[in-house]
């Protein structure tokens, strides 16, 4: 079919990189875009239905922006964040297709998002984990690694979306707004994982990490660390690390002795 995109069409193609799918195509099959791991953005009109696991294992991929039907451009998103629904996808892949239909009403998807968020803030970072097959006892090092590398990996993309509906909510507090139990869920679950990997996290943030940063010392989650720690963790990221020292609690410091 001409309107649509097929199962497995693009599967592991790894020259997409920008994807800009035509008002034309009304469907998305599964696993249609599965590995294409360079791909970092799409562009997908509001009333394309898009199939669960469509882009399974798309580790770059950042934006996932929904564009009115009548825009010649198909650039101007409609989804409030296009960030947050390719973080959400990569969460619950086999949720694809419910996301992405709801994405196009921001205040229907945010809703939406916070109840699934609190049961996801409680499974286990393991859960989901598939082991390699084990082919002899040597084996079971590299599992163990492999777990660690996986709920590290979840325990991030956790914490990347929270910072992200935060910040939502602040841009439309009318609209968007998180329910104060809700609030109080994602900030303990941040609280529980700082400094590291609550601060580290934002080194990994790509261009939201600065966005990310403000947020971080305007909660004051900086005053339950060390400037000394943080330092440490911000590496040699130097906007973070400028930050540090604008946001530090100990300003009449000799900020010479923190070896920047």
């Amino acid at each position: 079919m001409l309107n649509e995109i097929p199962a497995k069409a693009h599967m592991s193609d790894k020259s997409i990189i920008h994807e800009y799918v035509s008002p034309e195509i009304k469907k998305i099959g599964p696993w249609a875009y599965s590995g294409c791991s360079n791909m970092t953005d799409i562009h997908i009109g509001a009333d394309c239905e898009v199939e669960n696991t469509a882009f399974k294992g798309c580790d770059e991929l950042s934006y996932i922006n929904l564009y009115s039907v009548d825009d010649s451009s198909y650039v101007n998103h409609i989804n409030v964040s296009p960030y947050l629904l390719a973080l959400s996808i990569k969460a619950w892949p086999k949720e694809t297709s419910s996301l992405v239909r709801s994405a196009s009403d921001n205040a229907t998807f945010m809703c939406q998002f916070d109840g699934r968020m609190i049961n996801y803030l409680k499974e286990p970072n393991e859960t989901g984990f598939v082991p390699f097959l084990a082919g002899g006892e040597e084996d079971y090092d590299d599992n163990d690694a492999a777990l660690l590398r996986f709920s590290e990996s979840v325990l991030r993309l956790k914490l990347l979306m929270i910072y992200e509906r935060i910040l939502i909510s602040r841009s439309d507090p009318e609209n968007l707004s998180v329910q104060e139990t809700v609030y109080a869920s994602y900030l303990r679950f941040i609280r529980e994982n700082n400094p590291d990997p609550a601060f580290t996290v934002l080194t990994e943030a790509k261009e939201h990490r600065l966005e990310f940063a403000d947020l971080y010392f305007e909660l004051g989650l900086n005053k339950e660390a060390s400037n000394e720690e943080l330092l440490k963790l911000a590496s040699s990221d130097t906007s973070l690390r400028a930050l540090i020292l604008v946001n530090t609690k100990d300003r009449g410091r000799n900020l010479n002795t923190l070896n920047l």
